[in-house]
């Protein structure tokens, strides 16, 4: 059977008898419909979910599904699951479920038995309700608290299930992997469209304003805004680092600003003549600059750094205050030298 999103899925032709530890039962919706939902709950926690993860999904009747989670799916996790389960992205449907698991958390459901459920009166959307083995009955936010909540719905054991030729569905983290990489590229190739064609429009609207009398007069501020905008895109972009196409293409808007900034700087006064040279050399002294230290960043310490906003380790932090003197000096330094 092929992969989809990163999940092997086998049939195991054999009887099992199903416990009610992790065990979840689904009342509606298509069979379909709860394996995808699946899927993408173990895509979207594949980074904290172990390599050899299993889920055994069983048809249990016209409309009616079980799903048997691994016994190392922590409490939380099991909540978070149902909840997905319940609402899951893009599909649409109506169902009602019911997990049941142990308490293995350090919480007051510890040793407990639960019975975990989406209560109908709940609006809100990130909350699980949850009825112990003493038909004791809490609600569970997502936020950590664990609250007394207005129900009154009993705890009861599922009658025992013996069910046949359950569907294993694996998770496989290298499939993911690359699922996960070609949709961040797709999403940033469709968001590199829309700042080109802003870039494009925002210079194009800029060199407009010339016609107009008062036009010279503030053609300096509205370029050195352009040049800002170009250089914040630019600064700490892992995904121009990480492709040549992309690094490439970058480049070239770079040397388009810098041009742009170079020809119509020797159309206004000395000083804006100074500044807007200088800004135009942002983007590509950025680029240039983030490069050469990302490359060299590699072959140190054998990772891709983390530059600007995205900046979590401290060796990443060090990196990104030695590069902000020098992006910040040398388009000046470079601009003066051109000038004189």
């Amino acid at each position: 059977m092929p992969v989809i999103l990163g999940v092997v899925c086998q049939i195991r032709e054999k009887k099992t008898k199903v416990t009610i530890d992790n065990l979840i039962f689904i009342n509606g919706g298509a069979y379909a419909n709860i394996k995808k939902a699946i899927r993408q709950w173990m895509t979207s926690y594949s980074d904290t979910l172990p390599d050899d993860l299993t889920f055994e999904l069983y048809k249990n009747g016209r409309g009616k599904h079980i799903i048997k989670a691994d016994e190392r799916l922590d409490n939380w996790l099991f909540y978070f699951l149902i909840n997905y389960l319940n609402c899951p992205e893009g599909i649409e449907h109506k169902v009602e479920i019911e997990g049941f698991t142990a308490g293995n958390n350090d919480d007051i459901f510890k040793n407990e038995k639960l019975l975990v459920y989406i209560s109908p009166d709940d609006g809100d959307g990130d909350n699980v309700y949850v009825t112990t083995s003493e038909n004791k009955n809490y609600k569970v936010d997502f936020g950590g608290e664990i609250t007394d909540a207005g129900e009154n719905k009993p705890y009861y054991l599922p009658s025992n299930q013996r069910l046949e030729n359950p569907e294993i569905l694996k998770i496989n983290k290298s499939e993911i992997s690359k699922e996960q990489e070609v949709t961040s590229k797709k999403r940033y190739e469709k968001r590199f469209k829309i700042y080109l064609t802003l870039t494009m429009a925002g210079f194009l609207i800029n060199l407009i304003l010339l016609i107009f009398p008062d036009g010279i007069t503030i053609f300096p501020k509205t370029s050195l805004f352009l040049c800002v905008a170009v250089s914040l895109w630019f600064f700490g972009n892992d995904e121009i680092l990480k492709s040549v196409s992309v690094f490439l293409s970058c480049f070239l808007i770079a040397l388009g600003v810098f041009l742009y900034g170079y020809i119509t700087s020797s159309h206004i006064q000395e000083l804006d003549k100074m500044l807007l040279l200088a800004f135009s050399i942002y983007p590509l002294t950025i680029l240039v600059v983030q490069w050469t230290a990302w490359k060299i960043f590699k072959v140190l310490l054998k990772r891709e750094p983390e530059v600007g906003y995205s900046a979590r380790k401290p060796a990443d932090f060090i990196l990104t205050f030695i590069l902000i003197p020098i992006l910040i000096i040398l388009p000046i330094l470079i601009a003066d030298a051109i000038i004189n």
